[in-house]
């Protein structure tokens, strides 16, 4: 039962992932690149928080040593990095090294969680997310396009 309701909670924040920075886009709240954070930071906060909560659980259970904790943190803090990017709104010196911080944070906070594949695919959807944010997404793609 408790793995159900676990699932739950990380299809749930998924699909926040993907509905908030829409809301929030076509509000004309963020642009196009802050939207990208925006998914990246609801998905690493969400995500994040349920693992700090297991690993900090085990920790005072004396399932895991106090380490675990830091591991538990990292997706946090990339999560409060990502945060202060979009609440700043502004392309200076500081966005570049900001987001690729909160993208190595993502990975390096990946062993600590508790359900590894899961894991692995939402650390590297952040932490593209995250690296996404660096330039607007539409003209990446645009970019990319084949047709021009």
């Amino acid at each position: 039962m408790v793995a159900l309701l676990v699932f739950s909670f990380v299809l749930l924040v998924i699909a926040a992932a993907v509905g908030v920075p829409v809301l929030a886009w076509r509000e004309g709240r963020v642009d196009d690149a802050d939207a990208a954070v925006l998914g990246g930071v609801v998905l690493t906060l969400g995500l994040g928080g349920l693992n700090l909560a297991f690993v900090l659980g085990n920790v005072v259970f004396g399932d895991f040593g106090a380490k675990a904790v830091v591991l538990g943190l990292a997706p946090m803090a990339a999560g409060a990095l990502g945060l202060w990017v979009v609440r700043r709104g502004k392309r200076d010196g500081r966005r570049t090294p900001t987001l690729v911080a909160a993208a190595l944070l993502t990975v390096a906070g990946l062993p600590g969680y508790f359900a590894l594949p899961v894991a692995v695919v939402t650390s590297v959807a952040a932490a593209g997310l995250y690296l996404a944010g660096l330039t607007s997404p539409r003209k990446l793609l645009a970019r990319l396009d084949p047709r021009e």
